[in-house]
């Protein structure tokens, strides 16, 4: 047998597909708006550019989830009012882009929402003036003084897991972070990251074939 024909080439490579469209008249948006501003937040946390750069950079491709909770704060042990409701179900669509505004020194967004079994009216609902808000956690906090506000703590290395978005009648930490354009689409097109990583195995002279790794 000729040496080459019993030669195997492995290529390790994410199989992403199939890609699937969720096609629903007046059942998709895109959304834009405000996602954080620099200052002092209704919490006390204090956002600076620097640390902006980073949560923009980490907010693109991020689930959004709808509505919150009164539930037990993991970070606290208390129970909490306004708690974001990050349940599957609640799930409503992804952060597609985020970018920083220097100038006027906050965060901008573009989401995809769609509406879901739990809200099938959501989109026809959704007005400039919705809130949105981040959720994850935080690695670093330095305690800093205001003069107005008290004891604050100046958030540093935010891991962003999610962004939220709440009716406007619920209080959140920004009134600035909110949505500012809907614009109703057609079609929602997304991937199953949920599908394994295939290891393609070519037999160089007879063609390919495939194996599936979890």
């Amino acid at each position: 047998m000729n040496k080459i024909e019993e030669e195997m080439i492995y290529s390790e490579f994410k199989y992403i597909g199939p890609i699937k469209v969720m096609e629903s008249a007046y059942g998709v948006a895109l959304i834009s708006g405000t996602l954080l501003v620099e200052g002092i937040s209704r919490n006390k946390n204090v956002y600076e550019i620097d640390e902006m750069e980073n949560i923009a950079k980490q907010a693109e491709g991020v689930p959004m989830y709808f509505g919150v909770k009164e539930d037990i704060n993991p970070n606290t042990g208390v129970l909490t009012k306004n708690l974001h409701d990050d349940s599957d179900d609640h799930r409503i669509g992804k952060i597609i882009k985020t970018a920083i505004d220097r100038i006027n020194k906050k965060i901008t967004f573009i989401a995809e929402v769609a509406n879901t079994p739990l809200f099938p009216d959501l989109v026809d609902r959704i007005k400039s003036g919705w809130g949105v808000s981040i959720g994850g956690f935080v690695s670093k906090l330095n305690p800093v003084v205001d003069k107005i506000k008290g004891l604050c703590n100046k958030i540093k290395n935010m891991v962003v897991e999610h962004v939220s978005l709440i009716e406007p009648s619920v209080v959140r930490g920004q009134d600035s972070a909110q949505v500012e354009d809907v614009k109703i689409q057609e079609s929602m097109i997304y991937n199953d990251e949920s599908l394994p990583t295939l290891r393609l195995k070519i037999n160089i002279g007879r063609g390919c074939s495939f194996q599936g790794v979890k």
